[in-house]
Order: structure tokens, then C-alpha cells, then sequence
């Protein structure tokens, strides 16, 4: 290979133009000098070579290089890592660099890095006077910076925590900063104060940034009193003055006091520093928001460190503590200063501190009562986090849910809250003033404003309302206990609703003033006669007819969630809110597609609409109308209504192209909508009730609708869902019905759809018990033939394997809840009994499933309830024969397998249940179970006769938990010595 043939690789590999079969042949190239042993050469001349290559070639030959000097050791390289280096630095010496640009540059920087720790002190021990004598020499700025470059690149290499190192090299950096610290420090920080005095002298200030940054980086693994001494920080104070150099001087007098010492030794540095005065200087916001961070800054990181030191104070003197906590004192102002400033990155670099603060004085209040200074600062950190938690005058809201101002705005108010939270539990009684306070005076402020410019101010003051009670639960949280007098949360809530804040026109401040309410809605078990201006509110033009459609969306969830809180008070107000209602019940959802779906399908177009927000307000209706005082025929009247236009609609569309899309989306919705309606309506008790007849019309007309679409998996899934609910409204007189249904559920069904039948037919036989029991004798063999034929499908992919997982889950389930229900006796039906012996195998192949151990865990569990219930002397005839054939050799060969992990957490509670299942059992069969094991079946698996004495005698004697704990010690036993 020539350094030509490199070149042209590189030229070819990141031209666009060329062939990806040719770019491939030239990165494999590429990738062959990399490993070559004499690839690094080439790359050599490439780089300081006479003739001129390309930047593009260079740059590949300097990273190539870089690899090399990181790989190679010098115990075993010395000589080619000295050749690169003679190379290398007769390149740099010449200042042949100059002409280079910038990201050259960076990487020469790079590699003289990589061979400075490979050789230094060895091999190269006037590296930094060759370095310094370079820059000395030259009227130009460049090779000064260079050298600087070369220090940040070298502290960045040994010292930096976040670059991941081997234990190598680990110890080859430590053994690097020791050589430095041993030789050549000194020399290295004189020479840099020097240049810094030099070049801020004659007002060029780069390199003085660049020195900074050093001292900056440096700092944290040398002796400080190389930087901390009066020359020194006379010229980094003073660097405070010149606005282009304040910023890194900042950041370099941060540095320092953020080095890791000692508590009395970081004391003593605190006091020598005295930034309390140069924070005086710089107190008042200024024009330059980047400076003021910088000192926000420096002002957490005195913080942070000062309370370290009082939480640390075993080498301190009494008088040196109480300094230290008079420093703190001194710094809380400037603390309040940039916790308020305009700007949130000025805000959040003080975090830190503030939240150390709070922690040492929460844990100071839970030993003692709060000094008042104390009280008085945490009023003052509440008034700025209060100013934090406000929109600015100049922002608006920003409607759109993925703005990214917005977004930062709410999580910038999450942090916030969290110090409220820690204020709140430092001293609720301070916390809950200040907030009635705030709360009361932002309202009044807001007020006495042009109503175009107070929303920021109202909306303050219904946030700060929606988080104050947070977490309360309970009457307490509205009632004090001692007097029964309101809480402060209800104090806070009447204020609220009394102002008439959520008439402002701002849509955030509606939204904000209904989740308040919906929030905290049991506060009107203690205030009712609330509720009819905020019945008239949701359902007014600032409410579920809001012009702004994220509100009025919002606003129709949560009008349905205030009125489920409060229905046995909503029955006044039901016949004005149902008028205002009925315009927001007819449904539109229009084929649509969306990201996820490039063709309109029914799910793409629902989330493209409001429908699902929409059923909230069916669900409403059905409450209102049920809520108990309209007269039985405005009952009537009003169901009637909807049910008829939700079918007329449905109808509708069944009599045109029933398998289009836009009927199917009309029917789905439709049926949807009616199963929601029915929700808002109570299960129905012996009473007679109003609406029957109207929910037996639906039900009859969704069964004529699964008849005509039962090719629909989208209708057959509405279809369960609507009738699920008009069941539980309709009660017994849906029961003759119930057949006609599951069979035309059964009759096109996808593996998808079975464990939601399955869960429908749990539902039936909770609400209609044993009169389910010929139901489910008939329907039994269906289902039974579906599910066995979908679980013994081979899964065609990672989907259909999670599908046939959930199903097995479904059908152990249901089978148990069956059992549980009392309708074993249907397995034994003459439709049934057929697939007595199927069904047991399925269950006996469930328990061997490996890997899936909650899969085996509730078959277990299932086939001990068998067991419970038909064996024994007086269980079902033949069963026996399952116990003893089947169920024994499970509980023993199963667990012993190579495949099951006895060690496994899962696994272990699998055993749990084989042991209880050999305890159900012994308490069914008894001494026929004794004889089988010790007659039969240990001595088939050659068991041995004193070891099975010992289990059987465990297994009679013991308690079930003692024989849980022995057997699965046990098979862990047996297990080991299979290993």
C-alpha cells in the first residue's frame, strides 16, 4: 500500500457520487491500513510528508495514528512510539501548524496527548518545556494557544471522571498526574499566571480564556496553593471587571471551590475566598444574563459546600462552625437573588443548593422548633419559587401539546414544586398561609387589570390551587379534625370558586379552574350548594361548548368525572344539563388516516377524532337520567331519543355498503356510544326501571347487527363491549338472549378476540350466577373447541406468541373461575363430558410449560382445585386414576427437569404449588395416596426406601408451609446432584 492509494480510498469512501459497492472496497481498504503493521507509516508520511496531501487523507492518517498511540505499550512499542513522536513534534516545533485548520489541529493535539502519557517522563521528560519554549519564542498568538490546547487536551486525558478508563489506564493516568505534580507543576502554572498577566495586559484575551479554562481543569488533582495565593486571585478577581474575561473567571473561581478537601481545609479556603463581596458587587440583574448564570453558579457551589461542612463538623472548632453557619447566613440573599431571576438557567443553577438547604432544614425542624430566621427564609423562598411558578407578562400559552417552550415552562414548575413539597413538610402551617396569601392577592391583582393582560397572574393562582393538595386524601383534607372547621385546602377552594376566576376568557385558566374542580371534588360532600354554579359552568359556553377545542375535548372527560363524583347531588341540576347536552351527542368520525396507519382504518380515524372523549359524555347522560328525580317519562323520553338516533344511524349504514369503511366506523361508533350511554345507568336490582324496554329494543337491534357484520372484528368487539354493559343495565331479562349471543360471538372469532370472550362470559356468570349454569353446558364445547384449536396453532412470530401466552392465561382463568363459581358440575354434562379428558391434558401440558412460570403456577393452582373438589372417596368416579397417573408424576418429574431453574425467584413459587397440590392430595385421598407412592410410584422411579420414609413422613406430619420449605429444598437437592 503508498500513501497514494490511501489517499484516493479516503476520496472515494466519502464521495457520494461513486458506487456503495466501490465506497465498501475503499472503507475495507481503509479498514486494512488501520490493522496493518506497517499501515501507521503510511499514515506518518500522509500527515508530515513533503508532498501535499488533502485534508480529508491527513485527518484519516492522524486518527489512525490516534488508535495506534492508544494501543501500542511502550515496554513492548518504545521505538515506534518514539518515531511517531520525532515525527509528530518536529511538525509542531516547525509550527507547521499554523497553516492548518481547526480541526487538524484538534486532532495533532490528540495524538501529542496519547504519546506524552505513553512516554512521559521516560521517554520524553521536557515535554512541557519544549511545549512552553515553542510558545515563549514566537510573536504569534497561535503556538501560545496551541500549547494551552495541549494542557486542557492532557488534563481532559488523566483526569476527567467521565471518560471510562480500564484499570490500566487508570493507573497509568494516576502515575502521569504524579510525574507531573513531582517535575514540571510549578513550572506549568507559573507559566500560564505569566501568559495570563502577559496577554490581558495587551487586551487579547483568547489565550487568557484558554488559560482560565486550565487553571479551571487543572485544579481539582494539584496543590491549590499553586493557584490559591494572593497574586493569583488578585488577577481572577480582577478578570471580574473585564466583561470578556468575567464568564471563565467565573467559572475557574467555581472550579476551585468545588475541589475535594477536607471539611476545615474547604472551610479555610471559604473564608480566604471572601466571594461574599464580590456577590454584593454583582447583586442586581444585569445586561448580561450569561454572567449572571455563571455567578449563580459560584454562589450554589459556596452553598453546596458550606452545608457539607455543617453536616460534617467532627474536625471543626465550635468557633469555626459557627463562621461557617454565619457565611451561610450571608449567602441566603443572593441565593433568593438568582432563585428569582428572570432567566431559568440563572434559576436552576442554584438548585442544588436550595435543595441541600431545605434537606438540612427539614431535618433540623424534626429535632426542634424553627428558629424565626428560618421561618423568614422559607417565606422568602417561597415568594421566589411563587415568581418562578408564573408565566412571564410577555409569554403566552402556547396551545400546541408539543411545544417545546411549554414543555420546558411545566418541567421547570415540577422542580419547583418539589421545593414547595419540602417547604410544606418543614412547616405546613407557614406553607398554607403563604399560599392562601399568594393565592388571595394574585386573584385580587388580576382583578383590578385589563382582563387581556392577567391571565399569567390567574393562572398562578389556580396552579398553585391544583398542587396545594396533592396527595390529601379523606375528610381531613377538607375538614379540620379538632373543630371541624374548614381546611386550609378548603379555605384555598372557596376562595376559588367564589372569585368567579374560571369565567376569564383565557382557555388555559378554564381548563386549569375545571381540573381544579374535578381534583378535588370531594370538597363539595362538605360545600353542596356549590355544585349548581359548577354544573352551569361545565356545561356553558367555558365548558364541554368551549370554542377552543382542547379545552371543550378536556372539558367533556372531566364534566363526566365531576358528575360521577357527585350523583347523589347532580339530580336537581339533570333536566338543564341533558338540554344542554343533546347537541354534543351526535357522532362524526370521518375515515382519516395518521402516522401510524398510511391507509384510513377504523382506529386511525377514530384517534383522529374526538370520539373517545366523546363517549365520556354518553356515559354523563346515562348518570344524569338515572340520577333519580325526573318524572319516568322524561326517563323514557330521553332514552328513547338517543338509543333510536344512535340505531337509525347504525341502520343506516347497515342498509348501504356494509363492509365499507365509513359504514363500519358509523356502526362501531354507534354501538360504542350505546354501550357507554348504558354504563351511566346502575345494575339493574329486582325493581322495575324506566329505561328497560329501551335497552331491550337496543339489544335486539345489536344482535340483528352482529348477525349482518359478524365478518367485522371491530363490530364484534363493540358488539361485547355494549352488550357487556346492557346486561349489567337489563339484568334477568337479558338472560334468554344470552345464547343467541355467545354463539354468534363463537361463530367468527380470532385468536385476538378470545380472552375478551372469555372475560364477557366471566362477566355473564357474575351477574347471573347459577342461572348460567344450561348457558354454559351448551356453550361449553364451542369455546373449548376454539381455544384448544387456537393454542395448538404454531405462533408465527413474536406477536402470536404473545397472543397464544395471554390466551393460555385467559383459559386457566376462566376454567378456575368456573370451578370457583361452582360449575364444575357443567364439565360432566352430556355436551360437555367429551372434553372432561382434553381439557385435564391441557391443563397437565400448561404445568410443564418451562419458561413461562406464572403460566405454570395458576395451572398448578387449577388442578389443585380440581382435585379439592372431585377426588377422594366421595369425588368424581375415575378420577383417581388422574391423580395418580398424571398429577404424582408431575409434582415429581416436572421440577427435576435440566430445563427448570429450581433457583429462580418464579420458579421457586412454582414449587410452592406443587406442594400444596401434593397436600390436596393427601387431604383428599389419604392413606390411597400413601400406599400409591410408597407401593407404586417411588419404587418405579427407584425412589430410595429410606428417603422416601423421610418424605412421607415430612409430607403427613408437617403444616403446609413446613412441607412447602422441605420440598423446595428438596428438588434444589436433587437438582444439585444431577449437576
Amino acid at each position: 500500500m503508498s500513501a497514494q492509494d490511501v489517499e484516493k480510498a479516503v476520496e472515494v469512501a466519502l464521495d457520494p457520487s461513486v458506487d456503495v459497492g466501490i465506497k465498501q472496497q475503499a472503507t475495507d481498504f481503509i479498514s486494512t491500513v488501520r490493522t496493518s503493521p506497517e499501515g501507521w507509516k503510511v499514515c506518518q508520511e500522509i500527515f508530515v510528508g513533503k508532498t501535499a496531501f488533502k485534508e480529508a487523507s491527513r485527518l484519516v492518517s492522524l486518527q489512525i495514528l490516534c488508535e495506534k498511540a492508544r494501543e501500542w505499550k511502550r515496554e513492548v512499542n518504545g521505538m515506534e512510539l518514539e518515531m511517531v513522536k520525532e515525527h509528530v513534534w518536529a511538525y509542531v516545533k516547525e509550527q507547521r501548524f499554523l497553516d492548518d485548520p481547526a480541526y487538524i489541529i484538534n486532532a495533532i493535539q490528540h495524538l501529542l496527548t496519547l504519546l506524552f502519557i505513553q512516554l512521559y517522563p521516560v521517554m520524553w521528560n521536557d515535554f512541557f518545556q519544549s511545549l512552553q519554549s515553542m510558545a515563549a519564542s514566537s510573536p504569534q498568538v497561535e503556538p501560545s494557544e496551541f500549547y494551552l490546547k495541549m494542557l486542557l487536551s492532557i488534563g481532559e486525558e488523566v483526569a476527567d471522571s467521565l471518560i471510562p478508563k480500564s484499570t490500566t489506564q487508570a493507573q497509568q493516568s494516576t502515575a502521569v498526574k504524579d510525574a507531573i505534580r513531582e517535575k514540571d507543576m510549578s513550572e506549568i502554572v507559573s507559566f500560564v499566571f505569566e501568559m495570563m498577566v502577559a496577554y490581558s495586559n495587551a487586551k487579547n484575551y483568547s489565550p487568557v480564556v484558554l488559560s482560565l479554562q486550565v487553571f479551571g481543569q487543572w485544579v481539582s488533582w494539584i496543590n491549590i496553593s499553586l493557584i490559591v495565593n494572593e497574586p493569583c486571585m488578585n488577577l481572577l478577581y480582577s478578570f471580574l471587571q473585564i466583561p470578556e474575561l468575567r464568564c471563565a473567571a467565573c467559572e475557574t473561581i467555581t472550579e476551585i471551590v468545588n475541589k475535594k478537601m477536607k471539611p476545615l481545609d474547604k472551610y479555610n479556603l471559604l473564608v480566604l475566598l471572601n466571594l461574599n463581596y464580590f456577590f454584593t458587587q454583582f447583586q442586581e440583574q444585569s445586561s448580561d444574563p450569561t454572567f449572571d448564570e455563571h455567578i449563580a453558579k459560584l454562589v450554589n457551589a459556596q452553598g453546596v459546600e458550606l452545608i457539607a461542612i455543617k453536616s460534617d463538623p467532627t474536625e471543626m472548632t465550635p468557633e469555626a462552625l459557627e463562621n461557617c453557619s454565619y457565611q451561610l447566613y450571608n449567602l441566603f440573599p443572593y441565593l433568593i437573588r438568582y432563585l428569582s431571576d428572570d432567566y431559568d438557567e440563572t434559576s436552576s443553577a442554584v438548585f442544588p443548593f436550595l435543595s441541600d438547604l431545605l434537606t438540612s432544614l427539614r431535618k433540623e425542624s424534626s429535632s426542634k422548633p424553627l428558629a424565626d430566621s428560618s421561618k423568614h427564609l422559607l417565606n422568602s423562598l417561597l415568594q421566589a419559587l411563587a415568581k418562578k411558578m408564573t408565566y412571564d407578562e410577555s409569554q403566552e400559552w402556547d396551545d400546541d401539546p408539543e411545544s417545546e417552550e411549554e414543555a420546558e415552562f411545566q418541567e421547570l414548575r415540577k422542580k419547583l414544586k418539589t421545593f414547595q413539597d419540602t417547604i410544606n413538610l418543614i412547616d405546613h402551617s407557614l406553607y398554607a398561609n403563604f399560599m392562601y396569601s399568594v393565592i388571595t392577592s394574585s386573584i385580587s391583582s388580576a382583578a383590578a387589570m385589563p382582563i387581556e393582560n392577567s391571565w399569567q397572574l390567574v393562572e398562578f393562582a389556580l396552579h398553585e390551587t391544583y398542587i396545594f393538595g396533592e396527595g390529601l386524601r379523606g375528610p381531613t383534607a377538607y375538614v379540620n379534625d379538632a373543630d371541624k372547621s374548614p381546611s386550609p385546602l378548603s379555605q384555598i377552594l372557596l376562595l376559588v370558586i367564589e372569585s368567579q376566576v374560571g369565567q376569564h376568557p383565557h382557555p388555559l385558566v378554564q381548563l386549569l379552574y375545571m381540573e381544579i374542580i374535578v381534583r378535588y371534588s370531594g370538597f363539595f360532600e362538605y360545600q353542596p350548594s356549590a355544585i349548581g354554579p359548577i354544573m352551569e359552568y361545565f356545561v356553558g359556553p367555558t365548558g364541554i361548548h368551549n370554542s377552543n377545542e382542547r379545552v371543550r375535548v378536556r372539558a367533556w372527560y372531566l364534566f363526566y368525572r365531576f358528575v360521577r363524583s357527585v350523583t347523589k347531588y347532580v339530580a336537581t341540576y339533570a333536566e338543564s344539563s341533558l338540554a344542554l347536552l343533546g347537541d354534543l351527542l351526535n357522532i362524526d368520525v370521518q375515515p382519516s388516516t395518521d402516522i401510524d396507519s398510511p391507509e384510513p382504518t377504523l382506529n386511525s380515524s377514530i384517534r383522529n377524532s374526538s370520539f373517545n372523549s366523546q363517549l365520556y359524555l354518553f356515559e354523563t347522560a346515562g348518570i344524569l337520567i338515572s340520577s333519580g328525580t325526573l318524572p319516568r317519562e322524561e326517563q323514557v323520553l330521553f332514552c328513547d331519543s338517543l338509543i333510536d338516533a344512535l340505531l337509525y344511524k347504525a341502520n343506516a349504514a347497515l342498509s348501504g355498503n356494509a363492509s365499507s369503511l365509513e359504514s363500519i366506523i358509523s356502526i362501531y361508533c354507534s354501538l360504542m356510544a350505546i354501550g357507554n350511554f348504558a354504563k351511566g345507568f346502575p345494575a339493574r336490582d329486582s325493581q322495575e326501571i324506566a329505561w328497560l324496554s329501551t335497552f331491550n329494543k337496543a339489544s335486539d337491534a345489536i344482535f340483528s347487527i352482529l348477525n349482518s357484520m359478524g365478518f367485522s372484528e371491530d363490530i364484534r368487539s363493540a358488539v361485547r363491549f355494549a352488550s357487556g354493559r346492557i346486561i349489567n343495565v337489563v339484568g334477568p331479562d337479558m338472560l334468554p338472549k344470552v345464547p343467541q349471543l355467545v354463539s354468534l360471538l363463537l361463530s367468527s372469532i380470532s385468536l385476538n378476540e378470545l380472552v375478551d370472550v372469555l372475560s364477557f362470559i366471566s362477566q355473564l356468570i357474575y351477574i347471573y350466577k347459577e342461572n348460567m349454569m344450561g348457558v354454559i353446558s351448551s356453550l361449553l364445547p364451542s369455546l373449548l373447541n376454539t381455544v384448544f384449536a387456537s393454542l395448538s396453532e404454531t405462533p408465527q412470530g413474536t406477536d402470536d406468541a404473545i397472543k397464544q401466552s395471554d390466551l393460555r392465561k385467559a383459559y386457566i382463568s376462566f376454567i378456575l373461575h368456573l370451578l370457583n363459581k361452582g360449575f364444575g358440575s357443567a364439565f360432566f354434562s352430556e355436551q360437555v363430558q367429551s372434553y372432561f379428558d382434553p381439557l385435564i391434558n391441557s391443563i397437565i401440558h400448561f404445568a410443564n410449560l418451562y419458561g413461562e412460570p406464572s403460566t405454570q403456577k395458576s395451572s398448578i393452582a387449577l388442578l389443585s382445585k380440581m382435585v379439592s373438589l372431585w377426588g377422594g372417596p366421595d369425588g368424581i368416579e375415575g378420577f383417581e386414576r388422574v391423580i395418580f397417573g398424571s398429577l404424582t408424576p408431575l409434582c415429581f418429574e416436572m421440577p427435576v427437569n435440566p430445563v427448570f431453574n429450581a433457583n429462580d425467584g418464579q420458579s421457586h413459587i412454582v414449587l410452592g404449588e406443587l406442594a400444596n397440590l401434593q397436600r390436596t392430595i393427601l387431604e383428599m385421598c389419604g392413606e390411597a395416596y400413601r400406599s400409591y407412592l410408597t407401593g407404586v410410584y417411588f419404587p418405579s422411579v427407584n425412589f430410595p426406601e429410606m428417603l422416601a420414609s423421610e418424605y412421607l413422613q415430612v409430607l403427613v406430619n408437617s403444616d403446609s408451609r413446613t412441607f412447602k420449605q422441605f420440598f423446595q429444598k428438596f428438588i434444589q437437592a436433587i437438582k444439585k446432584g444431577q449437576a
